[in-house]
């Protein structure tokens, strides 16, 4: 399949047109947590950013590429994104950043949610946030089941005392959740 889409490009097809809801190409190609022929995948991705496919353009919803690649633990299309000029705190219009959308995805694979977290963190991913019910990376890690990341939070400046309009502090949300290894 990756094959036959780098062909349709080859020939000429446009990378930017939009489906429903704004879809691109690069969104659908991008959103895949596993791919059969890594190979191949990855020169379609190259061949799409290199045809200036927008790594920015949005959904309706404001998802941009990295969004949906970030939310996949796609590592291959993170990395591919971000040295093409992807937005790092691009925010949709649920007030996700491809950090929060990562770290709200619920059946991630936890090396590749490392690896996207990790990538975006030393991109300078923003991890504290002004609205109420949305306050850091590391309350999203906690309330969606990844506190084995809270320590990689913490390591890229993450305040361990940050709370919510609640006053709920992580620690709060480690010993609510049983997570005794982030409450340490």
């Amino acid at each position: 399949a990756w094959t036959a889409a780098a062909r349709l490009l080859e020939k000429g097809a446009p990378v930017d047109t939009r489906a429903d809801g704004g879809m691109t190409v690069l969104h659908l190609a991008v959103a895949k947590s596993t791919v059969p022929e890594p190979e191949a995948y990855q020169a379609l991705l190259t061949q799409l950013v290199e045809k200036t496919a927008d790594v920015n353009a949005t959904l309706h919803g404001g998802d941009t590429p990295l969004h949906l690649a970030a939310r996949a633990g796609n590592v291959t299309a993170v990395e591919l994104l971000l040295a093409h000029g992807a937005a790092v705190d691009a925010v949709s219009a649920r007030r996700q950043t491809p950090l929060l959308a990562a770290l709200a995805a619920e059946r991630a694979n936890p090396a590749a949610l490392r690896d996207v977290a990790t990538r975006l963190l030393k991109r300078g991913a923003r991890q504290r946030f002004s609205s109420p019910d949305l306050v850091s990376s590391g309350h999203v890690a906690l309330r969606h089941g990844h506190a084995a990341l809270l320590p990689l939070l913490l390591e890229y400046q993450l305040p361990a005392d940050i709370s919510d309009a609640q006053g709920c502090t992580l620690l709060h949300l480690a010993a609510q959740s049983g997570e005794v290894a982030a409450a340490e």
